[in-house]
């Protein structure tokens, strides 16, 4: 097992079965008969929603270390990641963001007590701002608990909310963010995660 891990399992099916609308159409949302795409780098929900795959990937991951030391020789000198900048969460508290492809980053990670080794968030981003606004009216209206109100990130300039899972951990809905070309790209260091917004609901909540 790799320093810090934390054993998940996640799958997709190969292909999504026809489905019929069954809620009330939002304004302007058409109605989906089926979630099959072509291949645009991009997967379609059942609502409609039009994800940001092909090269950059499903999205990225946040992961809560103990020890962040044992994490830069694997994934930056054994997996070849490549750092895009890092924020400070606190004194002495430092985020490590890594790219893997165009998208800023696709792994991060940091010590943020007292949260719990673990998980802390995945990121799913979508092509179109009004799909994460109608997502967010729908988790403002209670649909799911609110981690982090609508803002934009610092370092990846990301447009989001975080919505708390049943199992605990969180996920981030977005559109936008920066892309990475190697040839130009210079690592910074931030200290505040987001220039806006991402309002925490409960002091209790750590931004993960």
């Amino acid at each position: 097992m790799p320093p810090n891990a934390d054993r998940r399992d996640a799958f997709r099916r190969s292909e999504f079965r026809p489905v019929r609308e069954k809620q009330p159409r939002s304004p302007g949302r058409p109605i989906i008969r089926s979630t099959r795409t072509r291949r645009t780098g991009s997967r379609v929900s059942p609502t409609g929603a039009r994800f940001k795959t092909g090269t950059g990937g499903v999205g990225h991951a946040f992961q809560i270390v103990r020890d962040p030391a044992p994490s830069q020789p694997l994934y930056e000198d054994i997996l070849g990641f490549r750092l895009s900048d890092h924020i400070e969460f606190g004194p002495e508290i430092l985020g490590t963001f890594l790219h893997c492809n165009p998208r800023h980053h696709s792994f991060a990670y940091a010590p943020i007590p007292p949260a719990p080794q673990g998980v802390g968030h995945l990121m799913f981003a979508v092509d179109d701002l009004d799909l994460v606004g109608r997502a967010w009216d729908k988790v403002a209206d209670g649909a799911a608990p609110v981690a982090l109100t609508f803002g934009k990130h610092s370092n990846d300039e990301m447009l989001s909310f975080y919505a708390v899972t049943p199992s605990g951990f969180q996920v981030e809905c977005g559109y936008g963010g920066k892309l990475i070309d190697d040839e130009t790209w210079t690592p910074s260091r931030y200290d505040v995660t987001s220039s806006w917004g991402h309002k925490r609901t409960d002091p209790n909540i750590p931004e993960i």
